[in-house]
């Protein structure tokens, strides 16, 4: 009986850790969490960012994008940080 309950338990710590991993690797990835006292300019304020998700890096050229939306008030910075951008900028 002993033996029994012993492999039970080593059965559901093993399922533990797997849905430990789980959870880390396919759902917590994916939350970004944030401080809402930073200010709206706050460099650590992430809390406007939109982006996709993936497990690893997303390789793309500058000419890979068509276009790009930002606040006007960043149009120069982001042409001195890519002046080979020839695409469309729309500003919101």
């Amino acid at each position: 009986m002993q033996n029994s309950q012993t492999l039970d338990a080593l059965k559901e710590h093993r399922r533990l850790i797997e849905l430990e991993s789980f959870i880390s690797s396919h759902i917590f990835s994916y939350i970004k969490f944030y401080d809402h006292s930073y200010a709206d300019d706050h460099d650590d304020n992430y809390y406007l960012e939109r982006e996709w998700r993936v497990i690893g890096n997303v390789k793309f050229d500058l000419s890979d994008i068509e276009t790009v939306f930002m606040p006007k008030s960043f149009s120069k910075r982001f042409r001195a940080d890519c002046p080979t951008y020839g695409s469309q900028l729309t500003f919101v």
